[in-house]
């Protein structure tokens, strides 16, 4: 049995069953979850080779009870958005799914400019065919190769006290990772964030750095991560395949998004993801952890 708080908006704000059921139909639809031969049971296969099934619903309760004061908290302050993360998944895999994403809403003519309210007139995108998505090279296969390093404490190449994927994935749970996000497509810029219960919402212009630092010595933000390049790819699917627009539109409503859960070592940055008017495609690319833009911010969730 599941115990919430009477003040709390509580685990029903968050629509679980039918957020998972609805992730898992993208998931299955865009290429990413696949049967494989005599089984029944949708499965992805990792980069160690071994296949994981989606979470059950239980399997997700679960996890949440696991967490439950500080996800009461959390929904109270707007995080009601679960993010199902294939995080086994070669990220390649992933990037591809999401360029194949963009260009069926291209050809569909559902390719759309992220909206301020959802009733605003809708802006169609034009896409390059030809180059629909933008990777920087160690970004490319740098779950593979070891360029990343997910969830440091510090961006230290040293002491970073992160790990690589195949390090992480010795631990099954992580296969499949869980995020509670705010449905926040658009990343407030300096002097537009709003204050929901007693947390303000992190705006632009903010160094990679200042950003980690801020997640772990402010009390408001406590229990709060970075995304993974991974996670920050299947929300950009996911909100596409529900809204056909797109997101972190810097040039639009929205801002670039750092992916603060993952250290870029070689070039000690880390990754981002955009969407870029001037060249008509997505961008995956990389920041300087010293490096600050008004039109850069992060998006956070809570790892469930």
């Amino acid at each position: 049995m599941f115990f919430w708080g009477k003040k709390s908006k509580g685990l029903s704000e968050l629509k679980i069953k039918e957020q998972l059921d609805k992730q898992v139909e993208i998931l299955r639809k865009v290429g990413i979850l696949e049967v494989l031969l005599d089984e029944k049971s949708l499965n992805i296969i990792g980069i160690d080779n071994k296949k994981y099934s989606v979470p059950t619903l239980e399997e997700v309760l679960q996890r949440l009870e696991n967490k439950k004061e500080l996800i009461e908290k959390k929904i109270n302050q707007g995080f009601t958005k679960i993010i199902l993360v294939p995080f086994a998944c070669s990220l390649e895999k992933i990037i591809k799914k999401y360029e194949e994403t963009i260009i069926t809403h291209n050809n569909n003519n559902q390719l759309l400019a992220t909206k301020e309210k959802m009733s605003d007139k809708d802006e169609t995108l034009r896409l390059d065919l030809n180059h629909p998505i933008n990777v920087w090279n160690e970004c490319k296969n740098g779950d593979i190769e070891n360029n990343f390093v997910y969830f440091p404490k510090t961006y230290d190449k040293i002491n970073h006290q992160g790990k690589n994927k195949m390090e992480l994935l010795l631990d099954s749970k992580n296969a499949w990772q869980i995020f509670l996000i705010e449905d926040l497509p658009n990343i407030p810029a300096v002097g537009k964030s709003k204050k929901i219960s007693h947390r303000k919402q992190i705006e632009t212009n903010k160094t990679p750095a200042e950003y980690l630092e801020i997640l772990h010595n402010n009390k408001t933000y406590q229990g709060e991560e970075g995304l993974t390049p991974e996670a920050d790819l299947i929300y950009a699917i996911t909100y596409l395949e529900e809204t056909n627009q797109v997101i972190n539109d810097w040039q639009g409503k929205g801002n670039i998004s750092c992916e603060l859960g993952a250290f870029l070592i070689p070039s000690n940055s880390v990754p981002w993801l955009s969407w870029d008017r001037d060249f008509n495609r997505a961008d995956l690319w990389k920041l300087n952890i010293g490096t600050s833009d008004p039109h850069t911010g992060a998006r956070f969730g809570i790892r469930i």
